[in-house]
């Protein structure tokens, strides 16, 4: 039996009982489907959705939900897909001149990766961010994509030791 289902987005919302900004169950759903004999198909995240209050849903982005279940759906009953979701597989760190340069390769299920600045807005450097071993943010330079699947990410300051953020402060 298969479970298909969604990334949650909505942590920061649960300040009391997530008294840190790490996306717990977020994380955990990503592991579940990728596990290798996985039962859970994560169809999409929904952080670009528009929620009603913060946790729900609107209505017409839980209709655009059932727009991407239901390709994920058909794809793996229908098709036989085995279904990934996106995901960072490999890093690269680089020196460039003066600049320091992280290279993130992603898997991504319908290639080009893509940076939506027209159906999602950006909220800075496409919602990446650093933050070194003490959560202090690292400032980024720009963020570019490099071929179809690596974001390109260059930064003035050494990210050794640093944390990949996406789509979240």
């Amino acid at each position: 039996m298969l479970c298909f289902g969604y990334q949650v987005s909505s942590h920061l919302n649960y300040f009391v009982q997530n008294p840190t900004d790490y996306p717990v169950i977020a994380v955990a759903q990503l592991d579940l489907a990728l596990e290798k004999d996985r039962r859970y198909i994560m169809t999409t995240p929904i952080y670009h959705f528009t929620y009603s209050d913060g946790v729900h849903l609107t209505a017409p982005m839980s209709r655009l939900y059932g727009e991407y279940a239901g390709y994920v759906m058909y794809k793996v009953m229908v098709e036989g897909v085995k279904w990934k979701p996106i995901h960072p597989v490999a890093h690269v760190i680089g020196r460039k001149g003066q600049d320091w340069t992280v290279d993130v390769k992603f898997f991504a299920p319908v290639p080009p990766l893509v940076l939506d600045t027209r159906t999602i807005l950006d909220p800075g450097n496409y919602g990446f961010s650093l933050v070194n071993s003490r959560e202090e943010p690292l400032e980024i330079k720009p963020v570019s994509l490099n071929g179809s699947n690596v974001v390109h990410i260059v930064t003035s300051s050494d990210p050794s030791g640093s944390g990949l953020r996406y789509g979240r402060p």
